[in-house]
């Protein structure tokens, strides 16, 4: 009919992006809370290759074991909670779905099977538990704390039971991890924070928020130690692959501390910030020759 179109429009901007070379390194994911936003880290170079948007505040990142999902928790501010999980999509950095749960969720933990995720909702006493096949929320779990919580969680090895922290009541919970039953409450950290099993699951390594590290011994629910930490206040814990050392941070001070398992005691004080304070999340690398430290 004498009409003609042209494809791409010749007044069509040109577009332009960049290729992104990955070292073949690792890859981290870091949660940036002012920036509500996941930072994705090529840990060759050191060098951040991406940003994925989040909900309000993301604290916490947790990775499936098949490495197919991230799942970030929103925690919002002190003015506002969020009460929403985000689900990114690892091999292509998009949002696959956004999971409504109890209100300021905080910390995450998965199943040794990996099919469940657990999420510690820290303003309405409660812990969500996602199916990771459905991405959804498929139960939750009323806890029985004091004041606000529950902050910190892990799961045993077997995938039975979950550990909470209950901070106003200087004690760490056992729930049933079906039920949300507390099968026993240990006490010994003052403010416990965050938690982290030792590989072999016999140990639950306890953050002291006033300071101090326990050790639980998580088959007969008692805490075996408390390791001195000179005051410091301790955020998070993580052990190395085989066991042999803990890492904390001391938030108020900015350092990282390295702890002997076998010892029972501080052997290594590393100054992480040095114009800063404020060293929270850590994760150490599969083969245990990183730390890496937020």
């Amino acid at each position: 009919d004498g009409n003609s179109t042209s494809f791409p429009a010749d007044d069509s901007p040109m577009a332009r992006f960049e290729i992104l070379a990955l070292s073949g390194s690792p890859v981290a994911y870091v949660a940036v809370r002012g920036a509500q936003v996941v930072s994705v880290i090529d840990t060759g170079p050191g060098k951040e290759v991406a940003r994925i948007i989040t909900g309000e505040t993301p604290l916490s990142v947790l990775m499936t074991p098949d490495e197919r999902y991230l799942f970030v928790a929103n925690t919002g501010d002190q003015n506002a909670s969020d009460n929403r999980i985000t689900v990114i999509e690892t091999a292509t950095h998009r949002v696959a779905k956004t999971i409504t749960v109890g209100a300021s969720p905080l910390d995450l933990a998965v199943s040794p099977d990996g099919q469940r995720v657990y999420v510690s909702n820290s303003q309405s006493r409660s812990v969500s538990v996602i199916d990771v096949a459905r991405l959804e929320e498929s139960l939750r779990l009323n806890v029985s704390t004091v004041g606000d919580g529950p902050f910190g969680i892990a799961v045993s090895k077997d995938g039975a039971r979950l550990f909470v922290t209950d901070i106003d009541a200087n004690a760490v919970r056992v729930l049933n991890a079906n039920t949300g039953a507390t099968q026993a409450q240990i006490e010994g950290v003052a403010s416990p924070r965050s938690l982290m099993l030792s590989p072999d699951g016999t140990r639950l390594y306890v953050a002291g928020f006033d300071g101090g590290i326990g050790v639980v011994n998580t088959v007969s629910n008692t805490m075996d130690q408390v390791i001195d930490t000179g005051g410091a206040s301790i955020f998070r814990v993580a052990v190395s692959p085989d066991g042999a050392r803990v890492y904390a941070t001391d938030r108020a001070n900015g350092n990282l501390l390295v702890v002997d398992t076998a010892e029972g005691r501080v052997t290594h004080t590393v100054p992480v910030l040095t114009d800063a304070n404020e060293t929270r999340d850590l994760f150490v690398s599969a083969d245990g020759e990183r730390v890496y430290v937020t």
